[in-house]
Parts: C-alpha cells; sequence; structure tokens
C-alpha cells in the first residue's frame, strides 16, 4: 500500500477513536459536573502517569524495532505479554503503599483497578504492533467500539437512579478498557499465529535502551501536558480543578492530529530513514501544516469558547474560556513540534527530544510556582504556554543543525 494512503488511513481511524473517546468525556464531564468530575479525572489522569511509568516507552520501541523488521512479531508479541505481567505485579506491590502519599486514592475494587492497568499497558503495546504492520483499522475500531458501548451504557446507569454513581462510572470505565484489552490481544494471537511462552524471554539491549530514551521522553512531555494538574489540585480547590483539567481535555483535542498522526507517522519514517534529507522536506510540511491546522482550531475557540464550553460542559465551568486563552500561543507552536520529535526518534536521536522537554518543565515549574498562588489556573495556563514555546524553539534550531 502506498505510504500516504496508509498516513491517511491511520489518521482517519485513529481520529475516530478519539473522537469516541472525547464524547465518552463530555458526557462524564455534564453529568458529574465540575466538583465531581475533578476526582475522577484526576485519579484517571494519575493512573495515565502510572502507565506511562510502567510502558517504560517500550511501545514506541516495539514500533521502531518492528518497522524496522528486526525481531519476528511473534517474539515481540511475548514480550508484550511478559512486560505486562510483570509490570502490573510491580504495581499491585507497590499500589498498597501508594495511599500515604495520595497518589491513586481509590478505596473500591482493587481487583479491578489492577487489571484495568494491565489492559492498558497491554493494549498500547498491543496497539504499536498493529500499527508498525500497517494494520490500521482493527486496534482503533475495537476501543472505538468500547467507547459508544460504554457510553450507551453510562447514560443507562444515569437514568436508573442508582446510588454511588461516581463508583459505578468508575468500575464501566475499567471493565470497558479491560474487554478492550481482550479483544485486541486475542486477534493479534490469531493473525500472527503466536504461541504464547510461559518462561521469560531474553530482552534485547537495542530494544530496552531505545525504550529507556522514549520513555524519559514521553514522561517529560506528559509532565508538560499533565503535569500542572497536581500544583492546581494542591494550590487551588475542586472547582478550579475541574476547570483546568478539561481545559487541558480541549488542548489534546487540538492536539488529536498531531498526536494520532505521529503515531502512524514513526513507523513510516523509520522505513525511509536512509534518505535523510527526503525525510527532512516532509517533516517541514507536516510541521507547517499541523500549525495551520491547529490555528483554524484555535481561531474558532477564541471566537466561540466563551458560550461555547459552558453550553458543552455545564454552567459549573465557567472559567475554562481564559486559561484556553492563555495555552493557545504555546499550544499553536507545540503542534508543530510533532513532526520534529518523531524525525528525531526515527533516526534514534531521542537525546534532543528529552533535552527539549527537560528545559520546558523547568520553565513550567518555575512559572507555576510563582504565578498559581496568585492568578490560580491562569497562572497554569501561562505557564504551560511558555513550557510549550521553549520546547518548539529548541527542537526546530537542532532540527535545522542536524
Amino acid at each position: 500500500m502506498h505510504l500516504k494512503n496508509i498516513f491517511l488511513k491511520g489518521v482517519v481511524w485513529r481520529l475516530a477513536f478519539y473522537i469516541s473517546s472525547f464524547l465518552l468525556n463530555i458526557y462524564l464531564a455534564n453529568i458529574l459536573g465540575a466538583s465531581q468530575s475533578g476526582p475522577f479525572f484526576y485519579l484517571i489522569n494519575n493512573l495515565a502517569f502510572v502507565i506511562q511509568f510502567l510502558t517504560m516507552g517500550l511501545d514506541i520501541s516495539l514500533s521502531y524495532f518492528n518497522a524496522k523488521k528486526e525481531f519476528k512479531v511473534s517474539t515481540l508479541l511475548n514480550l508484550t505479554l511478559h512486560w505486562s505481567l510483570i509490570t502490573t505485579l510491580l504495581f499491585s506491590i507497590l499500589f498498597y503503599f501508594s495511599y500515604s502519599f495520595d497518589i491513586i486514592h481509590y478505596n473500591y475494587n482493587t481487583l479491578l483497578l489492577i487489571l484495568f492497568v494491565f489492559s492498558s499497558i497491554l493494549t498500547g503495546l498491543i496497539t504499536a504492533l498493529f500499527v508498525s504492520s500497517n494494520q490500521l483499522v482493527i486496534p482503533c475500531l475495537i476501543p472505538f467500539i468500547c467507547n459508544i458501548s460504554l457510553l450507551c451504557y453510562l447514560y443507562t446507569l444515569n437514568g436508573s437512579g442508582e446510588t454511588h454513581i461516581l463508583h459505578l462510572y468508575l468500575s464501566a470505565y475499567f471493565i470497558a478498557s479491560i474487554l478492550t484489552c481482550t479483544i485486541l490481544t486475542i486477534t493479534l494471537l490469531s493473525k500472527t499465529k503466536t504461541v504464547i511462552k510461559l518462561w521469560p524471554i531474553r530482552l534485547k539491549k537495542e530494544i530496552m535502551t531505545y525504550s529507556l530514551n522514549i520513555f524519559l521522553f514521553n514522561l517529560g512531555v506528559n509532565l508538560l501536558l499533565r503535569g500542572d494538574i497536581w500544583l492546581v489540585r494542591y494550590l487551588t480547590n475542586n472547582k478550579d480543578l475541574g476547570n483546568y483539567i478539561q481545559t487541558g481535555k480541549i488542548v489534546q483535542l487540538i492536539l488529536l492530529l498531531p498526536n494520532l498522526a505521529s503515531f502512524t507517522l514513526l513507523p513510516l519514517l523509520t522505513q525511509q530513514s536512509a534518505s535523510n534529507t527526503l525525510l527532512k522536506e516532509n517533516v517541514t510540511k507536516l510541521s507547517r501544516l499541523y500549525f495551520l491546522v491547529s490555528l483554524t482550531i484555535c481561531c474558532f475557540l477564541c471566537l466561540t469558547g466563551y458560550w461555547l464550553f459552558p453550553f458543552v460542559f455545564g454552567a459549573t465551568f465557567d472559567k475554562m474560556y481564559l486559561s484556553f486563552i492563555y495555552l493557545m500561543p504555546g499550544v499553536l507552536l507545540f503542534s508543530a513540534s510533532y513532526p520534529i520529535d518523531t524525525f528525531f526518534s526515527s533516526i534514534n536521536k531521542n537525546n534532543e527530544n528529552i533535552k527539549a522537554a527537560l528545559y520546558a518543565l523547568l520553565v513550567m515549574v518555575i512559572v507555576d510556582l510563582v504565578l498559581i498562588p496568585h492568578y490560580s489556573i491562569y497562572g497554569a495556563a501561562i505557564g504551560s504556554s511558555a513550557s510549550f514555546t521553549l520546547f518548539y524553539f529548541y527542537l526546530l534550531s537542532r532540527f535545522k543543525n542536524s
């Protein structure tokens, strides 16, 4: 299949999945309101960091090496299963020590939480193998169907008059993730005719080295996109937290195209890494395209967001618009950085990405600590925008000199 067709196909199906996730997010925000949705998404946000830590960048590493065809898919698939089990066991042990730090505060079905973590790790790794094998429909279609099914179930649940609605919503959310993982795993095992090995397989040094570099970069980027939520939580109130989290969701929506495109782009760039000049030309074009698309979305939200945000999310989300305005300049530049950091990953120069994330994160923390006590979530938005700007210009300077 032509590379352009593969790229566009991956973007379209990834977009469908993200839209279903965003619709689910909007529904939960409307039902729970700012005060209750804050703690709900705070838990999900912290779990995302835990899962990112446990994955250790292995998903991107699998995509990179599978695209280069250096290992059999069956070998990589067994690695994903063993890795998911081992890291989930580690999480289970550490979970019982997390209460004192209030990192993951969950008092209901512990087994369900552990299975959610396992399924999330495995789903990410399985999806990477699908995409790097140019099989783009299945890893997006199955989560899309599960999201829509979950949305329908939650709608029915909300009309049933059940009590402890927050606990029930969390349980349903976790079960949907577990179901998605189960279907994806069975599908890939069947397609590749992989025999599961019960004994540990030997980890390849090159895979783990690449994974560690990707992990450090992804950790930095996730802290840039979500880390200030911790400061907002401890320095403001639940309503401001709920407003800022949903503003972050809007930012994630704007970054949707760069994010999902880069997920498909990495294996394609890796397959063409021999032609560096052609790669740089394509990356430059994509960077400009991402900026223009993001600018179009931001202009629309600037004109409509003052009325649109409270209408979509609820009347209690009245601080989202101004927070978004402060975030917008940095978001535009951050969206344009996606093809550049993907370029560095495709040529195995992740150290440039790590440096950019580290410098940007340092700026965000300093600005947030100074501004949040005085300007609440608006100060956090300014800090994030400044850090995004630094991130882009550092990568751009290194890209031009590469």
